[in-house]
């Protein structure tokens, strides 16, 4: 913002004294001093969102690593036929791990993080 602030500044007063700058035949000179503010304004700008995007970058790397972590632990549980807790249990019925409960844990614990962030 600093840098932005900067540039429109002196945009903003060569603006205002435009006549004296096109009677002493300045144009060239102002426009190079405004391209320079500008430029200072521009590289911020690439940081910023560079930053912005590895931010980004590293929450979706996250959520796709924790949907391979629970496909992989779904479907460990899955081949071992492991008993579950009697709350997914359906009465007479055995109590293992189905793929139906696999994705219903994934969106629940997805919907409970994404709530939490």
């Amino acid at each position: 913002m600093k840098a932005y602030s900067k540039s429109a500044g002196y945009a903003e007063q060569a603006l205002s004294s435009v006549k004296v700058v096109h009677t002493y035949g300045q144009e060239l000179l102002e426009l190079k001093i405004y391209c320079k503010y500008l430029e200072k304004s521009k590289i911020m700008a690439n940081k910023t969102g560079w930053k912005s995007s590895m931010v980004g970058g590293l929450l979706m790397s996250s959520f796709l690593c924790f949907y391979a972590y629970c496909f992989y632990f779904g479907g460990y549980l899955r081949s071992e036929e492991v008993e579950n807790s009697k709350l997914f249990a359906q009465e007479g019925k055995e109590s293992i791990y189905t793929g139906g409960v696999v994705i219903t844990c994934l969106f629940c614990l997805i919907m409970g993080i994404t709530r939490i962030a």
